[in-house]
């Protein structure tokens, strides 16, 4: 579970605005999304999971490229409003939840963490990363966006994907470096 502090920033922030990144709004969340969804290089997955979705702006980006899709966020407002947002796509279940605690016994070709990392102790990461290693498909992606500024938080964006990168021995990994951001995607090679 993210630190209780973490939590309660998270929660004021969507209480002082429904989007308090501009992620519906700003050209600079939709160009990063826009990568995001490049990294896919144009495959089509059959379970994916969006770990941190948030309000679901880039959730109905990748239902497009999913044929079952699971978004979950600490956040139940978020969640509200994804539900909102993706209303009619019974493909896509939204969730209120932590990773990996709260992490279904699935087997996704595709794992998404954009912008969430940092938010989560060293601890969580590292299972998530067993998480990650113990359910994901042959031949699955995850793909990690990352800030490369400050996050108000213990981890950098940079060193909490460098923290869940490094136990992933059996994973290819490239990095792609964006206006401010990081996008580390993870190829699974016994696929």
């Amino acid at each position: 579970m993210p630190l209780e502090r973490t939590t309660r920033h998270l929660c004021r922030l969507y209480r002082q605005s429904p989007d308090p990144w501009g992620h519906a709004t700003r050209a600079y969340e939709r160009a990063k999304f826009a990568r995001t969804i490049a990294a896919l290089d144009g495959r089509r997955f059959r379970q994916a999971v969006e770990i941190g979705c948030g309000i679901g702006v880039l959730t109905a980006l990748l239902a497009r490229r999913c044929e079952a899709l699971l978004g979950i966020d600490c956040v139940a407002s978020a969640v509200a409003s994804a539900r909102l947002r993706l209303a009619g796509q019974s493909h896509v279940r939204l969730g209120v939840g932590v990773a990996p605690d709260d992490l279904p016994d699935l087997s996704p070709d595709l794992i998404v963490l954009s912008e969430v990392l940092y938010f989560m102790t060293p601890a969580e990461i590292i299972r998530l990363a067993a998480w990650c290693d113990a359910h994901a498909a042959p031949a699955a992606r995850i793909v990690i966006v990352s800030w490369k500024g400050p996050t108000g938080e213990a981890l950098s964006g940079p060193a909490s994907a460098a923290l869940l990168c490094r136990p992933l021995v059996g994973w290819s990994h490239r990095s792609l470096d964006g206006d401010g951001y990081r996008i580390d995607r993870l190829d699974r090679l016994d696929g």
